[in-house]
């Protein structure tokens, strides 16, 4: 095992959710998470005026590349995604 490991958990219809939503809502909490990771990271996202869960991650850092890494893949899985993004 090394490190900066990232693990994204979604659904295709929680993808498609994201891909449609205005507004993003981030934020990343480090009591409950595996030994081998430092924080849970969650993306939830405004969709017909309700906050919906849609992608959480398992990261194992706090490093700006990190989340930085786990954005460019967000896009990559969701090519048009061009939200407004909002950190807890």
């Amino acid at each position: 095992p090394g490190d900066h490991r990232l693990i994204i958990f979604s659904s295709p219809e929680q993808l498609k959710i994201l891909e449609e939503t205005e507004e993003i809502l981030i934020d990343g909490t480090f009591k409950v998470t595996p030994v081998i990771f430092t924080q849970l990271y969650a993306v939830h996202g405004v969709y017909r005026n309700c906050v919906f869960p849609l992608v959480f991650a398992l990261l194992s850092d706090k490093q700006q590349q990190t989340y930085q890494r786990l954005i460019n893949e967000l896009r990559r899985l969701c090519p048009s995604w061009n939200s407004q993004i909002s950190y807890g």
